[in-house]
């Protein structure tokens, strides 16, 4: 069968977007159902960290995602927040989000964790997060919503070297012995 380069884009135009997603859940279900999955000291070792975008200037996407400026630099450039969470062992994106850059990077974060659910991880969890997500009510949406699971901070001073300290909200969880 022969296609036309035109042919192609017009039959891909076609092809529904949200299919991406789907495939990829189903994927990530079948792939943490199984006993592949590899695991530190029994956890599956995630990472969240957002960071900014540069996005193709246009009216929509400056709607859609803001500007990042200063008083200095008049209507800044497009941006978007992007949080990613990732499971660093068996090195697959577990999630990513794109919003608006006013939205801050917690609240990212807590719909990066909502996919573990969605994709049905049952294993526990240890997520690593950057010294910028600590603070009273992100912890409490930790504990209240992902009770058993230990998450990890760099220290909160500004002397942060290469050393990670514990953020233990459980105390039943004894760090020392994993």
């Amino acid at each position: 069968m022969q296609l036309s380069v035109q042919g192609y884009l017009q039959q891909r135009k076609r092809l529904n977007p949200e299919i991406f997603p789907y495939l990829n859940c189903k994927y990530l279900m079948d792939f943490y159902r199984s006993d592949e999955p590899r695991l530190w000291k029994g956890y599956l070792l995630i990472a969240i960290d957002g960071s900014k975008a540069k996005v193709p200037n246009s009216k929509d996407n400056r709607e859609a995602f803001g500007n990042s400026g200063n008083q200095h630099s008049g209507k800044g450039q497009v941006r978007a927040l992007v949080s990613g969470m990732y499971d660093v062992l068996n090195h697959f994106y577990l999630d990513i989000e794109i919003e608006h850059i006013c939205i801050s990077e917690n609240e990212l974060a807590k719909r990066n964790l909502k996919q573990l659910k969605k994709i049905g991880i049952r294993k526990p969890v240890v997520a690593v997060f950057d010294r910028g997500y600590p603070s009273l009510e992100f912890i409490d949406f930790l504990e209240t919503r992902h009770k058993n699971h230990p998450f990890y901070h760099p220290p909160l001073d500004l002397n942060f070297g290469k050393k990670m300290t514990i953020l233990n909200p459980f105390p039943h969880w004894d760090v020392a012995s994993r």
